[in-house]
């Protein structure tokens, strides 16, 4: 995703640049991320890696011809010396409200995990999961309780 979306950054550069307009590529780049991550919403537990490789370019390309759009927006519409201060203000508007979703998001997330580990995986303690993530899931679970918790954990109801 993250070289999809360097290259597509560029891509995007070059295109508004030959164009002279900014605005197709940040409905285009809106259009990529939306179809993306509601792509990626169809993961299951055993989903083939080519088609999850497909999903993050997919992202990678919305995020890569779309995010620096606005800048170039900044640009064509604020006179010189107000540029610096837009571009600031559109820095931290995207970093806070990155970091606000971001915990909003795992809140649900922890949420919907022990609702569906009660259903999958009753007898296992979802802190066990929670504390550790997911990473060495397999190492922090009993062999009878791991697919339990594996679809605990994929599949969000």
């Amino acid at each position: 995703m993250v070289v999809t979306m360097i290259v597509c950054s560029a891509f995007g550069g070059f295109l508004v640049n030959l164009l002279g307009y900014y605005t197709p590529l940040m409905f285009l780049g809106s259009a990529l991320l939306t179809i993306g991550y509601g792509l990626c919403t169809t993961f299951e537990v055993h989903t083939d890696r080519g088609i999850w490789i497909g999903y993050e370019v997919i992202i990678g390309v919305g995020a890569g011809v779309g995010f620096q759009q606005c800048y170039n927006a900044l640009q064509t519409v604020l006179p010189m010396k107000d540029i610096p201060i837009g571009i600031a203000i559109v820095t931290f508007s995207q970093s806070l409200s990155g970091a606000l979703f971001i915990s909003i998001a795992q809140n649900v997330f922890q949420n919907r995990l022990v609702e569906n580990l009660a259903h999958y995986a009753p007898t296992l303690d979802p802190m066990v999961i929670i504390q550790g993530g997911a990473a060495n899931l397999a190492d922090r679970i009993p062999l009878n309780l791991q697919s339990g918790s594996v679809e605990g954990y994929f599949i969000q109801r």
